[in-house]
């Protein structure tokens, strides 16, 4: 990710999913905040979860603590799984909302 992101990252501060995207990971050598940048209800359901396993992985390099890091896991996953999201493709956009909100 950019710096902006690691250095948020190791500040224990929010960081849109979108820079853990391939398209954010692609904007990667910016400094600050990228104008490209989206909300997370704004991601497709496809790149929220690919974005979810870079973000997982960098939050543990930046030592964040493993309860948090577990907390993390077990939030995803739940979305991940969620009965809604075996229905309607637009039930997906809800569980981003939802993502976004908490």
């Amino acid at each position: 990710p950019s710096e902006y992101a690691i250095k948020r990252l190791e500040a224990f501060k929010y960081v849109p999913l979108w820079y853990f995207t391939i398209e954010g990971l692609a904007d990667a050598a910016k400094i600050m905040s990228s104008k490209h940048a989206r909300y997370n209800h704004n991601l497709s359901f496809t790149k929220f979860l690919y974005a979810k396993n870079t973000f997982l992985t960098h939050i543990e390099c930046a030592k964040w603590p493993a309860t948090v890091v577990d907390a993390f896991n077990w939030f995803f996953y739940n979305l991940e799984t969620h009965i809604l999201r075996q229905k309607e493709e637009d039930r997906e956009r809800i569980l981003l909302h939802y993502a976004s909100r908490v």
